[in-house]
């Protein structure tokens, strides 16, 4: 019996030990394989939807989500709706490197009560990923993913630049993409002059 159990510790090991250089290697491919060097194709990637303009540039059809983006740098957005922006998304955003596994565990932990996957555990790089270079899936091999890529991120970019990717491309409903357009579409004002409440 002792023999036995000992055989199958040695299996068990080398499967994992095998696992381990598998996920290795699929993670130096995905590592590799994309891009992040350039902040407007990260934060503009597959999200224009069908725009239409005239002879003289002038925009007269958008269909789907659609909305001519404004970007504007982070020192225009105002600190308290920077702050209210990483509370409400990533509370430890300043402090990881792209991506949160207590976070991921604490996602993991509710979908398993919940039977269903209704948490995803992202940070604000992990979002910005999932919402520009990603497709919209759920999955396991997906999330794999959208690590990897936040991780790379994180290492090509200051935490300030990564949130300035992140307000000037995060969806707020309504068609609106970025935190300009969202506060000239409900407060018809420039992000600058959002109050607290308003962010």
């Amino acid at each position: 019996m002792y023999r036995a159990l000992r055989n199958m510790l040695y299996v068990t090991q080398i499967a994992v030990f095998i696992l381990l250089v598998a996920l290795f290697a699929v993670s130096i491919r995905v590592y590799r394989s994309y891009d992040v060097s350039n902040k407007d194709s990260i934060m503009n990637r597959g999200d224009t939807g069908l725009m239409l303009y005239d002879r003289s540039g002038t925009l007269f059809f958008a269909f789907n989500r659609a909305r001519p983006r404004i970007f504007i740098p982070l020192s225009e957005t105002p600190l308290l709706t920077q702050k209210a922006i990483v509370a409400a998304e990533d509370k430890n955003f300043f402090s990881h490197y792209g991506f949160s596994p207590s976070g991921i565990i604490r996602s993991l932990y509710l979908n398993i009560q919940g039977k269903s996957v209704l948490y995803g555990g992202s940070t604000i790089t992990q979002q910005l990923v999932k919402n520009s270079l990603l497709t919209p899936s759920k999955s396991i091999s997906r999330k794999f993913q959208e690590i990897i890529i936040a991780v790379k991120i994180e290492r090509h970019f200051s935490k300030k630049e990564i949130l300035e990717m992140y307000v000037n491309s995060a969806y707020f409903g309504e068609g609106v993409f970025g935190i300009e357009a969202a506060a000239q579409t409900y407060f018809n004002k420039g992000a600058k002059e959002l109050t607290l409440s308003e962010s």
